[in-house]
């Protein structure tokens, strides 16, 4: 966190992390008050790298289940159970989607890097986000027309995002092996950690259970 000038209020570090095909893709932005201001996104070969890096986040989202790998892997975790029963989202199976960059061949490799990287001590920084949860959510609770992969889609998705100030840094960077629908992600990620920040942030379930090594079972929109 910044340290305060002359008496001004400190910036607030938030982030958002999704798996590509070279590692993460990192966005990352500032608050101070009701200024949001991002900053470009990059890939980062690794998870530690993209989470430990500076300045370190208050808060930051992930694109990848946190806790009980196996249990999420089939779909078992009571937050993946809600979020198919409540939405028709299966976070397994969205997660697997291909992009517009190409496969997502590399997902088993990112998700255990998840599992080898954690410790609960990160979730005092960092939760758990599902893109497409995180659209309904600022679409009113309602599934989007166009699916993600799709120019339809992405035009939908994009102008829910649009109220957030300087986000057009984030959508319009030109990065190589990173598709349009995952720079989407890693806004919809900043959408939903700036919630978060201001406790505006929904879990589900309302109550998370907690995995066998202890880390809370939840996902925020």
């Amino acid at each position: 966190m910044t340290a305060p000038v002359s008496g001004a209020r400190a910036f607030v570090h938030i982030g958002s992390i999704v798996p590509v095909r070279d590692g993460w893709l990192v966005a990352t932005a500032r608050l101070r008050g009701g200024a949001f201001s991002p900053d470009a996104p990059k890939v980062v070969p690794d998870l530690a790298k993209a989470i430990e890096g500076r300045p370190r986040f208050t808060m930051a989202g992930l694109n990848a289940p946190i806790g009980d790998a196996l249990a999420a892997s089939g779909g078992h975790r009571q937050c993946d159970v809600e979020a198919r029963g409540q939405f028709g989202l299966d976070p397994n199976a969205s997660r697997r989607t291909d992009t517009l960059a190409g496969p997502r061949a590399f997902i088993d490799a990112r998700l255990q890097e998840v599992v080898a990287t954690l410790a609960t001590r990160h979730q005092r920084s960092l939760c758990e986000f599902l893109p497409e949860l995180s659209f309904m959510e600022a679409n009113g609770g309602q599934p989007l027309d166009g699916p993600p992969s799709e120019q339809s889609g992405i035009e939908e998705r994009t102008l829910l995002l649009g109220r957030m100030p300087g986000i057009d840094r984030v959508l319009s960077a030109d990065l190589d092996g990173v598709g349009a629908d995952e720079l989407l992600e890693v806004a919809a990620g900043l959408w939903t950690t700036r919630r978060v920040i201001a406790r505006m942030g929904r879990r589900l379930p309302d109550t998370p259970e907690a995995s066998a090594d202890g880390f809370r079972m939840e996902i925020l929109r």
